[in-house]
């Protein structure tokens, strides 16, 4: 796509116009306002060069989840296979993308609400750093989250089109009209650069191990991009532990409003609703059969001061991070997509720490974007019958997998803050060396 010229394009339900983000609460409520890249789009991409805008997808009920149901549009199918979810909180996005539907879709990313369901699906996105696109005016169903950072999210067919709609939102006009919006033009000197790269890859994230096939699809990426020249070197993703501490902290600071609860997210919902006596108690006894998804139930909101903390705490992880990052003078890091492919509905709101292979880089607020690689095997299935058991996680995340034979499998390509370009580039590279063009 060497331009937008007559090409639809669809929004996520979050953006714009009459928007519910899944909550009875917003409805007949509508806004008299477009969001920022709403209003961008249709100066530059619809006026200047006839792309059309022509619907909005569905999300799973505060965006803060990663299946695709809510009270009000209902459940939304994975195109593939109807018994699997295609993700969130951009599920339709992803659906109606793999679907042919539509070249290109904004959704948006807090959690890996852009990445995951490009994994289920098998098709491309980019989660940029925060403030490279404006969010300004869109609606939000957490505001005031702090230290968890969201940001929108293109999602495409090719590489090409992630390009294309970078290169067309990063320019003066973007940058008048949210000052907050940091104004670096998309660099082609770097995206278009053969030089060779230095590359970190790790295949567990030493939180939550990913199946047989989410790993086999990092190995693939990794050979096929040492054929083309760059240098591979393993990466260990500092005390993740911490890390997941931190992230599910600053996720549930704040405290809850009442609205109709879509049934798939009435067990998070019902404990997250527990006095705090009681979910201390609940985290200590479940901590024997699942350690980390006692870290989920045991959190119980904060004050301003220990929010203040969680905020040091973040600000010392990160330089930890890229103290190792620097110290091997890395260029980009390769990860899993996710930690297993497509699940059957009710399985994500019992997967909760599976996230945090995602959620890592809204923490850290490092650009990541996702290429599908492989698909599930029969292989893998076998290799699947071996994996861990030691955690409630694992032998649901084993159960969520049994049959999940040709359902897609994709990587992460992670840049550090700033360097989309960077991460794009070997994004493109990958998509031309495994010669995985989208029918």
């Amino acid at each position: 796509m060497s331009d937008p010229s007559g090409r639809p394009l669809f929004l996520t339900s979050q953006l714009g116009y009459d928007c519910t983000a899944g909550l009875v609460n917003y409805l007949d409520k509508p806004v008299d306002y477009d969001a920022n890249v709403v209003k961008v789009h249709k100066n530059i991409l619809l006026k200047d060069a006839g792309a059309v805008p022509f619907l909005k997808t569905n999300v799973p009920q505060t965006l803060m989840a990663f299946h695709c149901s809510n009270p009000i549009f209902g459940v939304t199918l994975h195109p593939q296979n109807p018994h699997r979810t295609p993700g969130g909180s951009s599920g339709g996005e992803g659906a109606l993308i793999a679907s042919g539907g539509s070249p290109l879709g904004i959704g948006s990313d807090i959690g890996g609400s852009g990445r995951i369901p490009a994994h289920f699906c098998g098709i491309y996105s980019l989660k940029p750093t925060t403030n490279r696109i404006s969010v300004k005016t869109t609606r939000e169903s957490l505001e005031g989250v702090q230290g968890i950072y969201a940001t929108l999210t293109p999602f495409a067919r090719d590489v090409e089109t992630l390009v294309l709609f970078m290169r067309t939102l990063l320019t003066d006009r973007m940058f008048a009209m949210d000052p907050e919006v940091v104004p670096i033009p998309f660099n082609d000197a770097i995206f278009l650069s053969r030089q060779h790269l230095k590359i970190g890859f790790y295949t567990d994230d030493g939180f939550v191990t990913p199946t047989p096939g989410c790993q086999r699809a990092v190995t693939i990426a990794k050979n096929v991009l040492e054929t083309a020249g760059h240098k591979l070197i393993p990466f260990a993703i500092p005390d993740p532990w911490t890390a997941f501490r931190l992230s599910t902290k600053l996720f549930t600071a704040d405290g809850r409003d009442k609205d109709i609860v879509d049934e798939k997210m009435m067990l998070n919902y019902r404990i997250a609703n527990l006095p705090s006596a009681c979910k201390k108690f609940l985290s200590a006894v479940s901590r024997g059969v699942t350690p980390r998804g006692a870290l989920c139930i045991g959190e119980t909101g904060c004050s301003g001061l220990e929010l203040w903390k969680l905020m040091n705490s973040r600000k010392k992880y990160l330089a930890l991070f890229i103290s190792m990052w620097k110290e091997e003078q890395l260029d980009v890091v390769l990860a899993p997509g996710f930690s297993f492919p497509a699940p059957p509905h009710k399985y994500p709101e019992k997967l909760l720490p599976s996230c945090f292979v995602t959620v890592l880089y809204n923490l850290l607020n490092f650009p990541a974007g996702v290429v599908p690689v492989t698909t599930e095997t029969e292989q893998d299935q076998a290799e699947l019958e071996s994996y861990r058991q030691d955690d409630l996680v694992f032998r649901l995340a084993k159960q969520a997998t049994r049959g999940a034979i040709d359902m897609p499998l994709g990587v992460q390509v992670v840049g550090l803050p700033w360097q989309e370009e960077k991460v794009l580039r070997i994004m493109n590279e990958l998509e031309g060396l495994l010669k995985r063009p989208m029918t």
